[in-house]
């Protein structure tokens, strides 16, 4: 229960961000004016990550670098290089 309650907070947090943004991209809000609360609605997804990924006991670091890794060769044809 724990898991699931983690992951729906998280949801809804992200939704609360993506309101914020939809208003500003269809000209209710200047950026610059909601800028706090999207800030804090951001934060309070990455609380919620955080939390997650102490739950499930990830190694975050190994883990975001063999993600890192694999995007980097996936996604490699799409560079200037």
């Amino acid at each position: 229960a724990v898991l699931e309650h983690l992951m729906l907070e998280m949801v809804g947090e992200f939704g609360e961000a993506a309101n914020i943004v939809k208003k500003v991209v269809r000209g209710d809000s200047k950026l610059s004016d909601v800028k706090g609360s999207l800030s804090e609605e951001v934060v309070d997804v990455l609380i919620y990550v955080l939390k997650l990924v102490y739950q499930l006991d990830i190694d975050i670091e190994t883990v975001y670098n063999a993600k890192m890794e694999r995007n980097l060769e996936k996604f490699k044809k799409y560079s200037k290089a």
